[in-house]
């Protein structure tokens, strides 16, 4: 039997929206219905595709696209779910975004409202009267595949509330330092009462939370106290959105296969940078089942409401990120920060052996750059990407008094985007920060084909025509950009300048702000069940 996709269901106090994904091969014209006992037909909203894109689960090629139900809430009993191409009709399989059943034979999937229980079956929808004995059944049948299974009980099922208070912030959570905890320095400071509702997640060993407590609430992953709290969370904000690296649930997916049918929130997802390449199959609705998707420029904005994306016109918002509030120009000392992003690694030995690397410790070891930058006093920071912090070491017998190369952990982006004279990158979003002070850029692209043949998809944005800098690939090339700006106190050329302020929507310090207006604009009383291991 075919299969189709439940991805997420959205309750309200009046009707119930069923969000489905469907692999279709060729682009077929078709439509998908579910059908009752008594056989009347609900036909869904279809979003067709506009191209082709690579489904995560196996890799395969093919258009997705998503049908929306919309239903008022009432006894339905089954629906079975249907699909007619060209006059053919199929009945579908239903399972979770991962190609995953949802129910198994002992552990069925329920979802209890005030009046009306939805059970979601590999092959059918029944949606009926609800009553206090079959929700104490439920619990009991959970608890005891749970002890069967797993040989252990499941006590967070009981400390499970009907009434969803916390909101839940987190970037990497080691490190924070990101737009969630600018976010939630924003609400600290100017909405107490609201901030009382409000926690930042982080890493028990991570040395971020001092600074953090200094803000406000912080909850340490994976924690008793966390899972009470995401168990009854009415909303996650985070900057990542977590379907890889998990950063958010405290649940592990053992333990999801127990919980994931009373976790019902909304999920912000502010992003960790401008999204520039092509990245339709991690972050369409397949993996990133977000309520809110934050964007900053004007391209982004256009780019994400693609209807490849399958996000509804009202889940992508043009507001800027909320870090954004933090930058302006301090320039106190003359730094070139230099900050290339990742590459895909597989092995140590084979990061020693990369152009990236030879690359980058040329430059850095470079005579004729070494005497520029002493004569005119100017000190580089080599700043690596947190993917590759533990490579810092092969970089540190190029230090002297004008080369430093920095500790991951220790530092804090803005302060170095505000403090910077010159930024160099490859390719890296981080980019889109220096910019936004309107600061000269140079982008060194020495392995343009590899990376975006092996690491990232090429996007809408072109660096020839749309970057805020000069593009080099040759090391003799670079050295005479900086020598360039240098002799020209710093100052960006023109041409960049107007690129910058036709890009981005708002050059102001209310990312923050208008982030937060959103946020409370779709924080009502609808509630989201997603079905996957992660949200």
């Amino acid at each position: 039997m075919e299969y189709i996709n439940l991805v997420n269901i959205k309750v309200n106090d009046k009707n119930l929206e069923f969000e489905f994904l469907y692999k279709n091969k060729n682009n077929d014209n078709n439509q998908i219905y579910f059908k009752d006992q008594n056989m009347k037909e609900y036909f869904g909203q279809i979003t067709k595709p506009e191209s082709k894109i690579t489904y995560s689960y196996n890799d395969e090629t093919c258009y997705i696209e998503k049908t929306l139900f919309k239903l008022p809430i009432k006894q339905y009993g089954k629906l079975n779910i249907f699909i007619k191409i060209n006059n053919t009709e199929k009945e579908l399989e239903i399972r979770d975004n991962k190609n995953n059943l949802i129910t198994e034979t002992n552990n069925p999937y329920c979802i209890f409202l005030h009046k009306y229980k939805i059970q979601i079956s590999f092959d059918n929808i029944k949606i009926s009267k609800r009553s206090f004995c079959n929700k104490i059944k439920y619990e009991l049948n959970k608890q005891i595949y749970g002890i069967k299974k797993y040989h252990k009980i499941f006590p967070y099922r009981f400390l499970k509330t009907k009434k969803r208070k916390w909101y839940l912030f987190n970037d990497r959570i080691l490190y924070g330092d990101d737009n969630a905890e600018q976010l939630f320095k924003y609400i600290n400071t100017n909405y107490p009462k609201f901030a009382k509702k409000c926690y930042f997640v982080l890493d028990k060993n991570s040395l971020s939370i001092n600074r953090v407590k200094g803000i406000g609430k912080v909850l340490k992953f994976g924690t008793l106290k966390h899972k009470i709290k995401f168990l009854n969370s009415r909303m996650v904000i985070s900057s990542h959105s977590s379907y890889i690296d998990n950063c958010f649930n405290p649940f592990n997916i053992d333990e999801m296969t127990i919980y994931k049918d009373i976790i019902n929130k909304k999920f912000v997802f502010l992003q960790h940078g401008v999204v520039m390449n092509d990245v339709r199959q991690y972050l369409n609705r397949e993996l990133t089942t977000a309520d809110l998707f934050v964007t900053s420029t004007n391209d982004e904005y256009n780019y994400i409401k693609q209807k490849d994306f399958l996000y509804e016109p009202n889940m992508v918002i043009c507001t800027g990120l909320p870090r954004f509030d933090k930058l302006e120009n301090n320039i106190k000392e003359k730094i070139i920060l230099i900050s290339p992003t990742w590459r895909v690694l597989n092995t140590d030995i084979e990061f020693q052996n990369m152009p990236y690397f030879k690359m980058f410790k040329s430059l850095l070891s470079n005579d004729k750059l070494n005497k520029i930058i002493k004569e005119n006093n100017y000190t580089i920071k080599f700043l690596l990407h947190p993917m590759f912090a533990k490579y810092k070491k092969l970089f540190e017998e190029l230090e002297n008094e004008n080369i430093k190369i920095l500790e991951t952990s220790k530092i804090k982006y803005f302060e170095l985007f505000n403090e910077c004279s010159i930024f160099i990158t490859d390719y890296s979003s981080i980019h889109f920060d220096v910019a936004f002070l309107k600061k000269p850029i140079i982008y060194y692209q020495f392995d343009k084909e590899y990376f975006f043949k092996k690491h990232y998809q090429l996007g809408y944005f072109d660096y020839e025509k749309q970057g805020f800098g000069k593009v080099v690939e040759r090391e003799e090339d670079i050295i005479e950009e900086i020598k360039y700006y240098i002799e020209n106190n710093c100052n960006i050329r023109d041409e960049y300048k107007n690129r910058i302020e036709k890009t981005f929507r708002y050059l102001d310090h209310e990312n923050s702000k208008r982030v937060f207006e959103k946020i409370q604009e779709i924080d009502n009383g609808d509630i989201n069940y997603r079905f996957n291991d992660v949200h």
